[in-house]
């Protein structure tokens, strides 16, 4: 018997609840294999006058993350300013090489709602040119309300 586990069950669910909100704003593009430590990119389309949609020149890539009810109840995030996530340093780092935006998307369950913060930015304003030297393998990442 093959058994889904409870996290891999959540991601699941709030990978599609992302998808049905994001499908509005263009094209979904994936790693064939999880190489890139994003979970999932747009190519941005732009609304023509017929209804039909254009690619735009732009793609912005996310890294999607969660946390259960179980974790965090609905009472105690509602007296939150921001939620705490550990991101690996090396996938910071990463991020803040690219060409490319990287969003750290999380999902709050017991809100059913989705924070995004820019982490390219996040990194520059909190670490900047250090992160290339932080010798810490995890850092905690404040995604505001």
């Amino acid at each position: 018997m093959i058994v889904v586990g409870k996290t891999d069950s959540f991601e699941r669910k709030y990978m599609e609840k992302f998808r049905l909100f994001a499908s509005e704003f263009g094209e979904f593009i994936n790693y064939e294999h999880d190489r890139g430590a994003r979970d999932i990119g747009i190519h941005l389309t732009h609304k023509l006058s017929s209804g039909k949609e254009r690619l735009s020149t732009s793609l912005c890539w996310f890294q999607m993350k969660g946390i259960m009810s179980s974790t965090l109840s609905s009472a105690k995030y509602k007296d939150k300013k921001d939620v705490s996530i550990q991101i690996k340093v090396d996938h910071l780092r990463y991020w803040y090489l690219q060409a490319m935006p990287t969003y750290l998307v999380v999902f709050v369950e017991c809100e059913d709602e989705f924070l995004v913060t820019n982490i390219q930015k996040y990194v520059s304003d909190n670490w900047g040119k250090d992160i290339l030297k932080l010798g810490q393998k995890t850092a905690t990442v404040l995604v505001s309300k």
